[in-house]
């Protein structure tokens, strides 16, 4: 890979679009990369997602009763510095499950705030370090629709991004490792997550992201529910400013979670 200008605008392509491509309702993460100082970012998404089946606790696909969510998330970042990103991201969800469980919730979903810390940047790389609050919207642990959303967590996890050029095309890989820890009595749950994107033409960028989690059981045995998802999306800039981007994802395998199909759509502004 060739240094100098090609690789510096495939840098800042690959800064600004992972902002956006991280972007999943209960998933605000940016990747690695930090903005520049007075530099931001205000992103507004929408994902509907579905469920039919679920994976049992030996990984076999079941029937479940119809289980439907919608969330509006809203993710702010800016650049306190080159190397400090301050990160804010609310959302409104609504669940419903279908009978004979006839379970709903409509309101808060996970609020997170937080900040992303570049550690190393070279030609090609860069690492960072990033903590977040999760504070829980829902309250009522009883209620179905709101399983696994009333617990307040702490998010830190290191990042490691690079630029690539593949074909003549630049490009950008993000991988991710991280642990949430519940500030209750709850079971915490690893977290892998990767990305790799190619700009198949200007203003147009394809990616493909695993999203994997691993929860630690709370020291019980043998409860560990694991969730592995795959979302493929398009990206297409509408200037230097504003971009949509729209996919799908689709939970791929798993133990104790939900099968979920469903689509994203995301609309953000730089600033």
């Amino acid at each position: 890979m060739g240094k100098g200008a090609p690789l510096g605008g495939a840098m800042r392509a690959g800064a600004a679009l992972l902002l956006a491509l991280y972007l999943r309702p209960g998933e605000a993460h940016a990747g690695a990369w930090t903005l520049d100082r007075a530099a931001g970012q205000i992103i507004f998404s929408f994902t509907a997602k579905d469920a039919t089946q679920a994976f049992d606790a030996g990984g076999d696909v079941v029937g479940r009763p119809t289980h439907r969510k919608r969330e509006i998330a809203a993710l702010v970042e800016y650049g306190a510095t080159d190397w400090l990103t301050l990160i804010f991201s609310p959302t409104i969800e609504r669940t419903t499950i279908g009978a004979p469980t006839d379970a709903r919730y409509l309101g808060p979903g996970y609020t997170e705030f937080g900040a992303r810390t570049r550690l190393l940047r070279t030609e090609a790389w860069v690492g960072s370090v990033q903590v977040l609050g999760r504070v829980a919207g829902a309250s009522d642990g009883g209620n179905p629709a709101e399983a696994g959303k009333t617990e307040h967590m702490i998010d830190a996890r290191v990042l490691l991004g690079r630029s690539v050029t593949l074909w003549d095309r630049p490009g950008f890989l993000d991988l991710q490792a991280g642990y949430r820890v519940p500030l209750a009595d709850g079971p915490g749950e690893f977290r892998l997550e990767g990305t790799a994107g190619l700009r198949l033409r200007p203003g147009l960028l394809l990616m493909v992201q695993s999203f994997n989690a691993l929860s630690d059981g709370g020291g019980r045995p043998g409860d560990r529910p694991r969730r592995h998802e795959v979302e493929l999306s398009a990206v297409w800039d509408f200037g230097r400013r504003w971009s949509v981007q729209i996919g799908g994802i689709a939970t791929v395998a798993g133990r104790e979670t939900l099968k979920e199909r469903g689509l994203v759509a995301a609309v953000w502004h730089r600033f």
